[in-house]
């Protein structure tokens, strides 16, 4: 469950920051599409080498193999969903971009509300393995006494 959270929140905060960077950037008069689509570019690239890790991972039968699967859907949805915030933002209407009239401070606030939960999600998953782990070690300490 936890990791089908920070699945889901990381590939909201990652969607929602090209929003926000193609918000920003709409407004300049040279190459406005430039910032989102090298963010788009890197960030695409990231999840391709995660992707091929986790498959080298997956097809050499090594632990853990779950999460091939992951990180194949979120890439492969990652870039459906750019392309298509690059898409609706970058009609022109007029001079200027679609996602000029994108709110900013919208968009920045579900991002910060996004972070915040993810980092939340974090440290509940961070104090369950180290409960879990302070429990192993009760129990190999009551097996060797």
């Amino acid at each position: 469950m936890g990791y089908v959270l920070l699945w889901l929140e990381a590939m909201a905060s990652a969607l929602l920051l090209v929003a926000v960077v193609f918000s920003l950037s709409g407004r300049l008069k040279k190459w406005p599409a430039l910032w989102p689509s090298l963010m788009v570019l890197l960030l695409s690239l990231m999840g391709i080498a995660a992707t091929i890790f986790a498959g080298f991972l997956f097809f050499n039968n090594i632990n853990p193999q779950w999460l091939f699967p992951y990180t194949l859907l979120w890439t492969l949805l990652f870039i459906t969903g750019c392309w298509i915030i690059i898409r609706r933002g970058g009609n022109k209407t007029g001079e200027t971009l679609t996602a000029v009239t994108w709110s900013r401070s919208k968009l920045s606030g579900a991002l910060s509300i996004v972070l915040v939960v993810q980092w939340f999600t974090m440290n509940i998953l961070d104090n369950a393995a180290k409960l879990e782990a302070v429990a192993t070690q009760t129990i190999a300490l009551n097996k060797i006494q």
